[in-house]
């Protein structure tokens, strides 16, 4: 069993959290209200408030009452600091946690996590709390002190919302970015961001010191070029260095009574700041997304292409050839090329074009140039010719394109190289080609005698039942005759068996030549051949057999060979109950017959028919009939 391991303790506990927040709350508290003595205790700001809500916003839940715990502390302990008594001090701390309780109250509950300020609804959002909460303390204030004047609550409203506006942002980009961030900027950029802000506190403080407000567009423009240059940083930061630059600089004219309208007046001025920087910062943000997200998708997107090996292509009326992706350019095999829009010419002068196979090319050019002129869909198949000479076989599908007003401006098109599938396709046709030839082959080898050709015993048998199933559905007649050598081993004895094996392989050629397509022949075995005759009766059959009889006997065999070779053949008809058996053994009677009678001759099962010696002699007119 694993032991636990030893207790960690963390450097910033959550009351060690409240403690750092709560000194950073009462060195800007303190210097603030150190800073307004003597200027008639007008602020121009109130960088505490955007201190306090960066800390509740940063930390989490359970830290949150310890942290407010340290901004309450700190609050009183500056405002006795600088002389305020006690009960006010206590007043002004509890209006001072109101504003913070108030805000980060309205913000959570939009999101609860809050990380930049870059967007027009965080902005929004944020402004109308930081209003809420900076009108909700300065009446707060004002109740607990027991009254007040109205240029009294003004100014905590303003000073408020202005040190809320500013400092937040501030405070919250600097810390996410730092975070964010892998490494330090560059020691160049971190020196151009240090002089721009220094430059700028320095002109700002210059401007409000001397008065010179008609200058008051330079650190405008400041803001602007930091928000460009640097984004959110830029523009918190350098708003934050305008204020500070007031704050320092600011000789406030006193007033007897009411609202020092010069103070508003410069306060209206850092929000007007606001205003300009912040829409820009979205913006700026929004775009720097919007380039991300399309980086992002199109690395997608290529890398989706190059795995499907599928590209995509447009074509419009103010471009000279088509514009490419990077997988179109590989599938072609060439370099990526920059595009030019320099006017369509014609999509049929169009140089991609000579891409293609010649056998192809008119083809696509056709069907590209149609659905140019008509708007409408596309769909082609051909081959292209790469540079280095290889062919690679693309499938091509598109649409018409139209603009935002809809008119037609152009063909989009997916470019899809198919070569390995139609590769496989063909291989898969030769594979079955092959497949069905070996198939073929070797049903005819399983159904061939191999040393005649002819059907082997299976192969004519079977037909023999298909012939016999035809005739007595279709009641037409049916004849089976053997043929049988004569004194077949006296020739394997005499000559050797090439010679019998060339008797064989003779005599079944005239069997067939005699049979043609009409007839079935086959080898029953050694010196046996079986003739089905389909749709003949016996006064044919036996004309056939005669035929076939007097054929071999009239047959040369060469010096080398016998004088004369002979057969005899017997003959049965299928009888009207379909029995196969029946027949052949009828066949073979009448074969046995026509042995024993004295060979060479042709019997019909039930019938004897005799020749006058010699060689058989076969019917002329039967003959005659079926040359």
């Amino acid at each position: 069993m694993d032991r636990p391991g030893p207790r960690t303790t963390t450097l910033f506990s959550p009351w060690h959290r409240a403690f750092v927040v709560g000194l950073s709350y009462f060195v800007a508290a303190y210097f603030s209200l150190k800073m307004t003595q003597g200027s008639t205790d007008i602020a121009a700001i109130w960088p505490a408030s955007g201190v306090a809500l960066a800390a509740v916003l940063l930390v989490g839940p359970q830290q949150r009452v310890s942290t407010l715990a340290g901004i309450a502390v700190a609050s009183l302990t500056a405002n006795m600091l600088a002389g305020t008594p006690l009960l006010t001090s206590v007043a002004f701390t509890l209006a001072n946690l109101l504003e913070v309780v108030v805000i980060s109250s309205l913000m959570f509950r939009v999101s609860h996590k809050w990380v930049r300020f870059d967007s027009v609804r965080a902005s929004l959002v944020f402004i109308a709390a930081a209003t809420v909460g900076g009108f909700s303390s300065a009446t707060l204030a004002i109740a607990l002190t027991g009254g007040g004047t109205l240029g009294f609550f003004v100014s905590w409203f303003t000073t408020v919302v202005l040190g809320t506006l500013i400092v937040t942002p501030l405070l919250l980009t600097i810390f996410f970015k730092t975070k964010a961030e892998s490494r330090s900027p560059s020691v160049r950029r971190f020196a151009q961001f240090g002089a721009l802000t220094v430059i700028l506190t320095a002109a700002s403080f210059a401007i409000f010191h001397t008065g010179a407000y008609y200058l008051m567009f330079l650190p405008l423009l400041g803001v602007v070029i930091a928000t460009y240059a640097f984004g959110p940083t830029g523009s918190a930061l350098s708003i934050s260095a305008i204020a500070f630059a007031m704050v320092l600089g600011l000789d406030v004219t006193p007033v007897s009574a009411g609202l020092n309208l010069q103070m508003l007046g410069l306060q209206f001025y850092l929000l007007c700041l606001i205003g300009a920087a912040w829409p820009l910062t979205a913006m700026l943000a929004e775009k720097e997304r919007l380039i991300r997200s399309y980086a992002e998708t199109n690395a997608l997107l290529e890398l989706a292409e190059s795995t499907a090996h599928v590209g995509h292509w447009f074509i419009g009326k103010d471009i000279d050839e088509p514009v490419w992706s990077d997988e179109v350019f590989r599938i072609h095999g060439v370099k990526p090329a920059r595009q030019q829009k320099v006017g369509l010419k014609n999509i049929a002068d169009a140089a991609a074009f000579k891409l293609y196979h010649k056998d192809d090319r008119e083809r696509v050019r056709t069907i590209l140039v149609g659905a140019m002129e008509r708007a409408v869909p596309f769909e082609y198949q051909a081959r292209i010719v790469r540079p280095d000479g290889s062919i690679r076989h693309v499938h091509s599908i598109g649409k018409p394109h139209y603009d935002r007003k809809g008119r037609f401006d152009g063909l989009f098109g997916t470019f899809h190289d198919v070569s390995e599938h139609i590769d496989m396709v063909e291989k898969l046709h030769l594979a079955r080609r092959e497949a069905l030839h070996e198939a073929s082959e070797a049903k005819r080898l399983s159904e061939t005698d191999p040393l005649t050709g002819i059907a082997n015993r299976r192969k004519i048998l079977s037909s023999l039942d298909t012939a016999a199933s035809h005739a007595i559905q279709n009641k037409s007649p049916l004849c089976v005759g053997i043929v049988d050598i004569d004194h077949f081993k006296s020739v394997n004895d005499r000559f050797g068996h090439a010679m019998g094996d060339a008797v064989l392989k003779r005599i079944a050629e005239i069997i067939q030549s005699v049979s043609g397509m009409t007839y079935y022949v086959g080898r029953l075995g050694g010196e046996e051949f079986l003739v089905v005759l389909p749709d003949i009766n016996e006064r044919g059959g036996v004309a056939l057999l005669q035929l076939i009889s007097a054929k071999v006997a009239c047959e040369n065999w060469g010096e080398h060979g016998p004088d004369t070779i002979t057969v005899s053949t017997g003959l049965a008809q299928l009888g009207p109950e379909g029995d196969v058996n029946a027949a052949l053994t009828a066949a073979d009677n009448a074969l046995y017959e026509a042995k024993s009678s004295g060979r060479n001759a042709v019997r019909h099962a039930g019938t004897v028919l005799r020749f006058g010696g010699g060689l058989p002699q076969p019917d002329n007119d039967l003959l005659d009939r079926m040359a």
